[in-house]
């Protein structure tokens, strides 16, 4: 039997919902509705990524809202939790850290749909933590000048070459797996976009995965 490494077991949206595959204690359920729908049932997944300094919002954090509400505030805090997430050891097969990658996605996404908050955050003064998860943000992104520039101006050049070296693939690109990380930034993309297009990539990836188990 296949141990799989979910990053979400469950996604509910309301409206009609379909279970597509129960399996053992696994359960999808795929449903078809507004964007909104999804934060509830994913809240959890990028809170857990985030650590402890997430920004409260009408009771729930406000990362899952960002994309409609644009909340300045959530940046901050993000930025501010980033601070303090203690670092796994990296997983074995993408040597990424799992508790980060939430963020990353969140702020890849960020980096390309909104300049003027690149910039902002790019020239404020951060920890050289959160300086590597801003150059690995910009990779995935796809603004691999940004990530160089970046990287050269802060002596993290070795870390910008790493990511070249190991050909990391953008959020574009990215497919999900049965790699927590790998899904945890794609949810965070989601996060900061509202594009479905990343949660339907999990939900494709899961149910192909349940229907070969």
């Amino acid at each position: 039997m296949m141990n799989f490494k979910l990053s979400v077991f469950q996604l509910r949206m309301r409206g009609w919902t379909r279970n597509l595959q129960s399996c053992g204690r696994w359960s999808i359920a795929v449903s078809f509705g507004g964007p909104p729908a999804l934060i509830r049932s994913l809240l959890l997944v990028l809170a857990l990524a985030l650590g402890s300094g997430t920004v409260m919002a009408d009771d729930l954090p406000c990362y899952p809202t960002f994309y409609q509400t644009k909340n300045i505030r959530c940046i901050d805090g993000l930025v501010s939790s980033l601070s303090t997430l203690k670092s796994a050891a990296p997983d074995a097969h993408t040597g990424i850290h799992s508790n980060i990658e939430g963020a990353v996605g969140f702020l890849a996404r960020l980096f390309h749909d909104h300049p003027e908050e690149r910039r902002r955050l790019l020239t404020n003064s951060v920890s050289v933590d959160v300086k590597g998860i801003y150059i690995e943000s910009l990779y995935r992104a796809g603004l691999t000048w940004d990530a160089r520039t970046y990287a050269d101006a802060n002596s993290l050049s070795e870390l910008f070459k790493g990511y070249m070296t190991g050909n990391l693939s953008s959020i574009r690109e990215t497919k999900s797996t049965y790699i927590a990380s790998v899904n945890d930034l794609l949810i965070g993309a989601y996060f900061a976009s509202g594009d479905l297009r990343y949660i339907n990539n999990i939900l494709t990836n899961y149910t192909t995965l349940m229907m070969k188990w």
